[in-house]
């Protein structure tokens, strides 16, 4: 079976949810025989070419960032990758207009498309944020609505997105299969004291990372606690906004964009993870710290209820109770092992990469059905 992964972006080259993602499920395929190509957007970031993969770099082009995000300008750049490939499968992520391109190319080459959901944006009908300020990134929707509507296969993260599916595009998920991640390679062992309190999230107005210095401006008066913020800097002038305020928060330590082993061996020593994101599909965050036995303070998300089901934390809804939650579980920390043990066992139950063996039977049916 031959698989072509299209995805924006490179998990060595831009660490995100999505690419570690499809970066262990590429692997996995790979190395159960089948044969695999990745094409991305080259930013011009070292990475380690691997061996097995064939990785298919396509070079940036040009586009200034005000005007929105435009990956449908790559469309002739990924027709010809694909034909190069002749692929089985293609498989994309990230809902943007390659979504469209690679639904089109399957159509018309007698391929089959998996499309998997990465966020609940990529499933509304009307955006949420701000897309619609960008004549571009209409354009951008419409595409991603025309893959959605003409993808061979849906898989959903959690089946909250299967419900959005259904409302907005009267399709449903051909299956749901939740994230996975790796066992802890990491002897976990944290100090009772300081607790400390981390953020994880790309710098962005989606993430929210002004309402953590808030939390942590306000707990500080309260309670003796640690707060690290970690992520990659956004765009120039809400960056700039951001560091403006870290300048007078001198109780968060800001650690900038970290890989992911730096990110886990934080997790590791951290007692409490808050999250201020406006959205999430399955936060892979939320499942590093859990297996980690971390428990996690979420303000607006809270995928198919988990945490509140399972008692992996809280989900707090608005800013007080936020910091209500946060400073109850720096202050009681045999709440936080109970939780932090009920988080563990939980992400080893439903997250582990024995969940790729679910995603590889959907590739091999759906190949079959050439």
């Amino acid at each position: 079976m031959r698989v072509a992964f299209l995805i924006p972006n490179y998990y060595e080259q831009r660490v995100g949810g999505a690419e570690y993602r499809a970066y262990l499920l590429a692997k996995h395929l790979q190395e159960s025989g089948h044969d695999v190509h990745y094409i991305f957007i080259d930013n011009h970031a070292p990475f380690e070419s691997d061996s097995e993969i064939h990785l298919v770099p396509i070079a940036r082009m040009r586009w200034p960032e005000r005007l929105g995000t435009n990956t449908l300008m790559y469309r002739q750049r990924v027709i010809k990758a694909l034909d190069g490939i002749c692929p089985d499968i293609v498989y994309q992520t990230h809902g943007c207009a390659w979504t469209g391109i690679a639904a089109e190319y399957c159509r018309s080459h007698k391929c089959k498309m998996v499309w998997h959901i990465a966020s609940s944006p990529d499933v509304e009908k009307v955006c949420i944020i701000r897309w619609w300020r960008s004549p571009q990134t209409l354009v951008e929707r419409r595409w991603l609505h025309y893959g959605i509507c003409h993808s061979s296969v849906i898989v959903g993260q959690a089946h909250y997105q299967d419900k959005l599916l259904g409302q907005n595009f009267k399709r449903s998920c051909d299956a749901i299969v939740p994230n996975w991640h790796p066992y802890p390679p990491e002897h976990i062992q944290r100090a009772r004291s300081p607790v400390k309190v981390l953020w994880i999230a790309n710098i962005k107005p989606s993430k929210q990372p002004k309402v953590f210095i808030r939390l942590a401006a306000r707990l500080c008066q309260h309670v003796e606690a640690s707060f690290i913020m970690a992520g990659r800097a956004g765009g120039r002038i809400y960056q700039r906004s951001v560091e403006k305020m870290l300048a007078r928060a001198s109780q968060i330590d800001y650690r900038g964009e970290l890989r992911m082993a730096d990110v886990n061996a934080l997790l590791a020593k951290s007692h409490i993870l808050v999250s201020t994101s406006q959205y999430e599909g399955f936060s892979n965050t939320f499942i590093q710290a859990w297996m980690r036995g971390v428990p996690v303070v979420s303000l607006n998300v809270d995928p198919d209820d988990v945490i509140a089901r399972y008692g992996l934390g809280y989900h707090s809804h608005t800013f007080d109770r936020l910091c209500m939650d946060t400073r109850r579980l720096i202050q009681d920390p045999q709440l936080r092992d109970a939780m932090g043990e009920a988080a563990r066992k939980y992400a080893f139950e439903n997250h582990s990469l024995a969940n790729l063996s679910a995603m590889t039977e959907l590739f091999r049916s759906a190949a079959l059905s050439l």
